[in-house]
């Protein structure tokens, strides 16, 4: 089963060419490349209608109206009688928004059991109104996980000596220490670390150090941290120079490279 994003949508009583969203959010969508938001708005309150079937005829009546004032009444269809069971929308996740079509991951259920499906939604735009302009569609669901074609190992013991081995390891727990903990501490000892008070520090599980050619190091390292959720394990590379009788990191970035072993030198 998809793990879809549940859509909040604004507003009972819609109507295709009112403005739900204000001026400075529609424009974000003007700029090259960006998302057109004010499509968005209008796409999401399409699916939040056509997904949510009611029971009884009169309101049925009244949701065929709905989802004929999309399309401003001018989608034909030939086959009459089409049948409607009665349908909940659970959740709708945007894939794809293209100019003149947009996709989504939406998660329905109806007769007591739920379904996952992709839904196509053409629309043609005019100055800042909306229309759907052709019946929408379905299309089975593709899958989206890949796989890596390189993956790290970790294991590989650096060749620092022990002493150095565990100077670095004493910074890089107070390092973390200081993460989770103190907003004084943080800035004295590293650069581009925010405070991170909503989780806390376990332990360090793992540790590669490389030296430069201007005796600073390279840090691999694994750590588990606790939140709410429980505890997860984080990776971690990030410089390291000598500051005084300790140390002060910096260039953080969490992933570590296929190639770490090789880092040093530089």
């Amino acid at each position: 089963m998809l793990n879809l994003a549940l859509i909040v949508l604004v507003g009972s009583g819609f109507q295709p060419t009112h403005t739900i969203i204000n001026r400075t959010e529609a424009m974000q969508g003007h700029g090259s490349g960006s998302l057109d938001y004010r499509a968005k708005a209008y796409l999401d309150s399409f699916v939040q209608t056509y997904f949510n079937v009611p029971k009884d005829d009169n309101s049925l009546s009244e949701y065929n109206k709905n989802i004929q004032a999309y399309s401003d009444g001018r989608l034909p269809t030939v086959a009459q009688g089409q049948q409607l069971n009665p349908t909940k929308l659970k959740s709708a996740t945007l894939l794809d928004l293209k100019e003149d079509s947009a996709s989504y991951a939406v998660t329905y259920e109806t007769e007591g059991k739920t379904h996952n499906t992709i839904f196509n939604v053409p629309y043609q735009k005019s100055g800042l109104t909306y229309v759907i302009n052709s019946q929408p569609y379905f299309t089975a669901i593709q899958k989206l996980q890949g796989s890596l074609k390189d993956k790290v190992q970790l294991g590989a013991t650096d060749t620092l000596s022990q002493a150095q081995n565990e100077a670095l390891d004493n910074y890089v727990k107070s390092l973390f220490t200081a993460y989770t903990s103190s907003s004084n501490t943080l800035p004295l000892i590293s650069k581009g670390l925010k405070l991170n008070l909503d989780q806390t520090f376990k332990s360090v599980d793992y540790t590669y150090y490389t030296q430069n050619k201007d005796g600073s190091y390279n840090a691999t390292t694994q750590a588990t941290f606790g939140n709410a959720m429980g505890t997860h394990a984080e990776n971690w590379t990030f410089k390291i120079t000598a500051q005084g009788n300790s140390y002060f990191a910096s260039d953080f970035k969490y992933i570590i490279d296929k190639n770490y072993i090789n880092q040093g030198g530089k």
